[in-house]
């Protein structure tokens, strides 16, 4: 997490005041989750791009797996991996944006937990 300060002297109070303003949030892992954007590579019009997703997306921290998922529209920016195809691409701004069904987990375990291998022995 990022926090910018800013100090300044109120006048009335003659007090030194802080400013705090949160520049960029990333969850912490919580339950074997966090989240933070992803990347993708595809192509429009016969383009390869990289699409970033707009928001952080939940994933399973590293050690744990997908318990339960969900498929959701993700929105992704994109642009030409090729500086020299971004001309093909002027004009199309809007075809820049993507939306994509992705599995996004709700819940992570850690597969040597107990609590994975009595979801395993429940779903038998």
């Amino acid at each position: 997490m990022k926090i910018s300060i800013r100090m300044h002297r109120d006048a009335l109070l003659g007090a030194t005041l802080a400013t705090m303003t949160l520049v960029s949030f990333s969850v912490s892992a919580v339950n074997g989750m966090t989240h933070k954007k992803i990347q993708i590579e595809t192509s429009i019009e016969g383009v390869a791009v990289k699409c970033n997703s707009t928001r952080e997306l939940p994933q399973c921290t590293s050690g744990t797996r997908p318990e339960e998922v969900v498929e959701r529209d993700t929105e992704f920016q994109c642009a030409a991996l090729n500086p020299a195809d971004a001309q093909k691409l002027k004009g199309k701004e809007s075809e820049l944006t993507l939306v994509k069904k992705r599995p996004l987990p709700t819940r992570c375990v850690d597969p040597n937990s107990e609590e994975a291998s009595d979801s395993e022995e429940a779903s038998d």
